[in-house]
């Protein structure tokens, strides 16, 4: 399952999936106001918009930008299912509902 989330979440970062929607939105105000963005109270954002900006001092290129933010944000729900995953194995395995 940790493999499929994996090969889901690498095309949509190739693809530049980051820059629809709000992704967009804070990479791109992130790029331009060169600090991190908190809208709406959401500092949990605080350490990929950290990442862009980090990576922005080597190259000026949106796509391999776009790529790191989206690979930062990828990281995000793929911990989380390794973490639940990692929680539900031996005796605990039929809390499994998928």
């Amino acid at each position: 399952m940790l493999v499929l989330a994996c090969a889901g979440l690498a095309a949509v970062v190739a693809a530049g999936g980051v820059l629809a929607w709000d992704g967009g939105f804070y990479f791109f105000l992130t790029l331009q106001e060169a600090r991190p963005i908190t809208m709406h109270h959401r500092v949990g954002l605080w350490p990929m918009t950290r990442l862009l900006l980090a990576g922005s001092e080597f190259t000026e290129n949106v796509p391999q930008l776009a790529v790191l933010f989206g690979s930062a944000l990828a990281l995000v729900p793929l911990l989380a299912l390794a973490a639940s995953l990692a929680s539900l194995k031996g005796d605990k395995a039929w809390l499994r509902i998928w």
